[in-house]
């Protein structure tokens, strides 16, 4: 704004500075999306890659050398061509979900309400600890409870959460996931003892941000946290990331009831 009387120079002043300030804007966008250009030209081809290897090689194997896997080694087989198949789909639809939330592709958001979204969590979490072969790690309470979300994306918070603790943490440490209405509110905590995220990686947690990946060589596309985070806006809640390097990591999420 600009009191009266005011001169020539001064409109041309805040004038300049107002375009000075979109172009820094621009500039801001436009190192963004060449940061996500650059993660996903070095990430995804890889991720593409390692489960269609697995598809692909033992699927030659099968084809050209059907004499050579004895009955009891097919289970095996199929297990790996099974796992390889359902990471690519994870990846891909990942991939399109996060297309679609840049982009405000996504339905509107209606009043979408589940009514034991505890069952719901207890389900997705037992699945995802036997997949990481650690049913003995898991400790879950649940309580009754009600939120205002479609069921797909309910579960996609979960699965994407509750995946990071038992990926990103050892075998035998104890992953803790805790469902419950509080302060009229749904909450949902998931702790681990894994590797922990240091405050400035938090902080830059977007798409195909995996933190450490040359020195540890974690599997994911690193789409999981950002899709979280932007699931929980759309529904208007609020995501709480603590963690400490070395001891662990805590993520809280309330939404709506």
């Amino acid at each position: 704004y600009l009191t009266k009387p005011y001169t020539r120079e001064e409109l041309l002043r805040v004038v300049h500075t107002r375009l000075k300030k979109s172009d820094e804007i621009k500039e801001r966008h436009e190192e963004s999306l060449n940061e996500l250009r650059e993660r996903i030209i070095r990430h995804l081809p890889h991720e593409l890659r390692t489960p269609l290897n697995g598809i692909i090689g033992y699927g030659q194997l099968l084809m050209d050398f059907p004499d050579s896997v004895s009955h009891q080694e097919l289970s095996g087989v199929g297990r790996t061509i099974f796992e390889s198949g359902m990471r690519l789909l994870r990846l891909i639809q990942n991939y399109l979900l996060y297309i679609q939330l840049i982009t405000d592709q996504r339905d509107e958001v209606i009043d979408y309400q589940l009514n034991q979204p505890e069952q719901l969590c207890r389900d997705k979490v037992m699945e995802i600890a036997s997949r990481y072969q650690r049913i003995q790690d898991l400790v879950l309470k649940t309580e009754h409870c009600k939120v205002a979300l479609r069921e797909s994306d309910f579960l996609k918070i979960v699965e994407e959460i509750a995946d990071n603790a038992f990926k990103f943490s050892p075998s035998g440490t104890p992953v803790r996931i805790t469902c419950k209405m509080m302060d009229g509110k749904f909450h949902l905590n998931v702790e681990d003892s894994g590797r922990g995220i240091s405050a400035a990686d938090i902080q830059r947690i977007g798409a195909y941000m995996q933190f450490d990946r040359d020195f540890y060589e974690q599997q994911g596309s690193g789409l999981g946290l950002i899709i979280v985070k932007k699931l929980v806006e759309l529904y208007k809640g609020e995501l709480q990331i603590n963690s400490k390097q070395g001891i662990g990591t805590q993520i809280t999420l309330s939404l709506p009831a």
